[in-house]
C-alpha cells in the first residue's frame, strides 16, 4: 500500500547521487510489503553507490536497511555480517542512534534462530533500548520492547512478556502508530493463549 507499482534501481534512474535517498525510502517499504527481489538489488547498489562516493553520513543507515531486507528475506547469516558492520561503523563514527538501531537488528536477527533464541538476543535488546531511552528515540525504544516480549514468551516466560507487549503496546497506541499496536496487541494475545506463542517466520516480521 502506498509503494510505487514498479521497481526502481539504479539502471532505471541513472541518478547515482540520489540513488541512496531515494533507495532509503523505497527499500524498506518493498521489504515491508514482501517485494524481497525489489528491495534488495535496490540497497544493494544504493549501499555501493554510497560507498564509492564516501559518504560516510547515512551509510550506517542504509547498510541497516539492508541488513533487515536480508532478515525479512530469510537471508539470516547475510543480515548479521551487514548488521555487524554497520554496528562497528556507527561506532567508529560515535553515531549512537544508528548504534541503536543496529544493536536491535542484532538482536531481531539472533532471536528467532532454528535451535531458538539465541543467549544474546535479550542483551542487544537491552542495549538498544537503553540507548534509545537516552536519545529519546520513542518509536525505537517501543520496537525494543517488542523484541523483548516476543522474546519473553519464546522463553517460556509470561509475565515478563505481557509485561514488555503491554508496555509495546501503550507506547505505540501514544506515538499513533496503529499497524504496530496491532502487531503488539496480536503478540500479546499469542502470548497468554494455553498454547502459548506461534512465532511467525523471520521473513514475517
Amino acid at each position: 500500500p502506498g509503494v510505487v507499482e514498479g521497481p526502481i534501481g539504479a539502471g532505471s534512474l541513472n541518478l547515482p547521487i540520489a540513488l541512496p535517498v531515494l533507495a532509503a525510502s523505497l527499500g524498506p517499504a518493498y521489504a515491508l510489503t514482501g517485494r524481497h527481489v525489489d528491495a534488495i538489488p535496490l540497497l544493494e547498489q544504493a549501499v555501493d553507490q554510497a560507498r564509492s562516493m564516501r559518504r560516510a553520513g547515512g551509510h550506517a543507515m542504509l547498510l541497516l536497511q539492508l541488513g533487515d531486507a536480508y532478515r525479512l528475506a530469510g537471508r539470516l547469516t547475510d543480515a548479521s555480517v551487514i548488521a555487524q558492520h554497520a554496528l562497528d561503523l556507527a561506532r567508529a563514527h560515535k553515531e549512537r542512534s544508528h548504534e541503536a538501531y543496529a544493536l536491535r537488528l542484532l538482536a531481531e536477527i539472533g532471536a528467532p534462530g532454528p535451535g531458538g533464541p539465541r543467549g544474546e538476543a535479550e542483551a542487544l535488546y537491552a542495549q538498544a533500548l537503553g540507548l534509545a531511552e537516552d536519545l529519546s528515540m520513542r518509536p525505537l525504544a517501543a520496537r525494543c520492547h517488542l523484541g523483548l516480549g516476543r522474546l519473553h514468551a519464546r522463553l517460556g516466560r509470561p509475565a515478563l512478556a505481557a509485561a514488555s507487549l503491554v508496555t509495546a503496546e501503550d507506547a505505540f497506541s501514544a506515538l499513533g502508530m496503529s499497524y504496530w499496536v496491532a502487531e503488539a496487541r496480536a503478540e500479546r494475545e499469542a502470548a497468554a493463549s494455553p498454547g502459548g506463542p506461534s512465532p511467525s517466520p523471520p521473513a514475517a516480521r
